[in-house]
């Protein structure tokens, strides 16, 4: 199945706001990290890079790929990971958000 062309437009928007709320809550997990005085700093490291890479592999499964085809899949692992408001999906058909549930 493939989006909507409205939906798809809408997608594209949304995407957008998805990623930069995927990237917040990284940036959040480091920084809880870093705020934990009970590891070392070379501690820290290793786990804000085996984080990071962690968290690399799923920003690349969720957001690479600009296709129609891959957008449904895309939507749904953004809604999985509650990146989207109710509000914001709501912008989308309910045949699109049908699909993703």
């Amino acid at each position: 199945m493939t989006i909507l062309e409205a939906d798809w437009k809408n997608f594209m928007k949304l995407k957008e706001k998805a990623l930069s709320r995927f990237c917040d809550q990284v940036l959040v997990e480091i920084d809880t990290i870093r705020a934990n005085e009970a590891l070392s700093s070379h501690d820290q490291y290793q786990k804000i890079f085996t984080l990071t890479k962690k968290r690399d592999r799923e920003l690349a499964q969720i957001f690479d790929y600009h296709s129609r085809s891959k957008a449904l899949m895309q939507l749904h692992l953004i809604v999985s990971r509650d990146l989207l408001e109710e509000k914001e999906l709501s912008q989308l058909s309910e045949e699109t958000r049908k699909a993703v549930e």
